[in-house]
């Protein structure tokens, strides 16, 4: 039985950008990671659009976006082979000129520093031409914004860290309110410290090692991808409607869309709903009808996991004193990747994260 200063819990995004950082920023190398799927980013991670958005609904999300956002457009030297995220841009439309959301999202974006202005129709239909029938009437562009490599970007998180997949979590040692070993795959790993990154199964996994979490609410939502379409071209940036929620993106000569549904759900129960496509096609009539033909070609389901407050939970539990929480990032994962790692390292070993963390920390909930 070999000791570990730190085991994860999760090979997705969150355990992977938390292992760089600390391995990048503090020099930690005696790091497990395990990973119940059969290849890292096999959950959730692998599963989403990849779409990074910084115009979100609060400062502290965007704060921790737009921070991504610059490292992934500048990495390190050496971090990835290829580019890891392309900047062509995002719009997102209101179909009412009485609808408030853009005007607080502006603002919220603009105090978190996201560079992003107000557009007209016009400016969306250029960029845009398929969306000349769909009825919005106002936008905002972020051109900073673009579409993840996920797979690469994962990879890169995980270059030199020692990743065990296939390998569920069952159980813990535990004593004295410390975890001493993780049972998984049929083995034991001692750890100085675990930290869950797990998703959806984050909160299970907490009880099981003797913490008292957070309601954590995984939801549903699914995702499409069509066959290939006449006239779509991989310099669109992605389009996001508000009303009626809908988004999509360019994706192999074709579009990966998703109707923004949302219902909680158990991780285990994860099935794709038979009714999608309709409620896909529903909003597509409204918010973009030149597309109400599109040809699919395959859909699925994804998991997004929310704590009750709408905030990350990233921080050491509130009862088990060497368990450290990265997850509930609600869909953000991605474009707050590498923001959340450097927080939960910085945070781990003693340093100063490079924001406020308060608003995610474990500790609101004690």
């Amino acid at each position: 039985m070999k000791r570990y200063d730190i085991v994860i819990i999760g090979a997705g995004v969150a355990g992977a950008a938390t292992a760089y950082f600390l391995r990048k920023n503090y020099g930690a190398n005696d790091i497990m990671i395990l990973e119940k799927g059969s290849a890292p980013a096999s959950g959730a991670s692998g599963q989403n659009a990849g779409i990074m958005r910084q115009v979100v609904e609060t400062i502290p999300i965007a704060g921790l976006a737009r921070r991504t956002m610059e490292f992934l457009s500048s990495p390190p030297d050496g971090f990835c082979e290829t580019p890891v995220l392309d900047q062509k841009g995002g719009f997102l439309t209101v179909r009412d000129d009485r609808d408030r959301r853009l005007q607080d999202l502006l603002r919220i974006s603009m105090s978190a520093g996201v560079k992003v202005y107000a557009v007209d129709r016009p400016e969306v239909l250029k960029s845009i031409p398929i969306l000349d029938e769909a009825r919005f009437v106002s936008a905002l562009y972020s051109p900073t914004d673009g579409v993840i490599d996920i797979n690469g970007l994962v990879s890169s998180f995980l270059k030199g860290v020692e990743v065990r997949t296939s390998c569920q979590v069952t159980g813990f040692r535990c004593s004295d309110g410390k975890i001493g070993a993780v049972y998984a795959g049929g083995e034991d790993f001692e750890a100085g410290l675990v930290v869950i990154a797990a998703g959806a199964f984050s909160e299970g996994l907490g009880r099981l090692a003797g913490s008292d979490p957070p309601a954590l609410e995984p939801r549903r939502r699914h995702l499409v991808y069509s066959s290939p379409v006449e006239g779509v071209s991989p310099d669109w940036p992605y389009y996001w409607s508000m009303d009626p929620q809908l988004y999509f993106r360019y994706e192999s000569n074709g579009l990966l869309l998703s109707p923004c549904d949302e219902t909680s759900m158990k991780p285990e129960s994860l099935a794709p709903s038979s009714e999608a496509l309709g409620w896909l096609f529903e909003r597509i009539r409204i918010g973009a009808p030149k597309l109400v033909d599109i040809p699919v070609k395959r859909y699925w389901a994804e998991l997004r996991t929310f704590a009750l407050d709408n905030n990350f939970l990233i921080g050491f539990d509130n009862r088990v004193k060497n368990l450290f929480w990265v997850t509930a990032l609600q869909g953000h994962g991605m474009t707050c990747s590498s923001a959340v790692g450097e927080t939960a390292a910085a945070l781990i070993s003693g340093g100063i994260p490079p924001m406020d963390h308060r608003p995610h920390s474990p500790a609101r909930f004690s």
